[in-house]
């Protein structure tokens, strides 16, 4: 075996570093190119959060005024009643007043029709 001079094994260590740097470049930017798709990724969903938090809170409004819209249809029903309830009540006792008219007229005409006979 014929030993290398000192000079060949300088060249030798220099290519052989030398093809590590190279092959640790190349590595590098394999890194930064998936670095920066994982960046991008990283952009599109936090796009896509501040979206569904929009429509998060879109759909929260929306619920507040139906609840709003309910709350209020559930106040105009309730003074719907009463009014259906005053009318009923009305209706009842003009009901009993012509019901007591009719009474005391027939009271009337029965003590007539006696006062009369006699």
């Amino acid at each position: 075996m014929t030993e290398r001079s000192p000079d060949l094994k300088i060249g030798h260590t220099i290519c052989v570093y030398g093809n590590h740097l190279s092959l640790t470049a190349e590595r590098e930017n394999e890194l930064l190119e998936e670095t920066d798709e994982l960046n991008q990724i990283k952009k599109s969903m936090l796009t896509s959060i501040e979206v569904l938090s929009e429509q998060k809170s879109l759909n929260q409004k929306d619920m507040e005024n139906l609840r709003r819209v309910k709350d209020v249809e559930l106040i105009n029903l309730k003074e719907e009643l009463e009014i259906v309830r005053r009318n009923a009540k009305l209706k009842e006792d003009q009901f009993n007043r012509d019901v007591y008219d009719d009474d005391s007229m027939e009271r009337d005409f029965h003590r007539k029709l006696h006062s009369n006979s006699r």
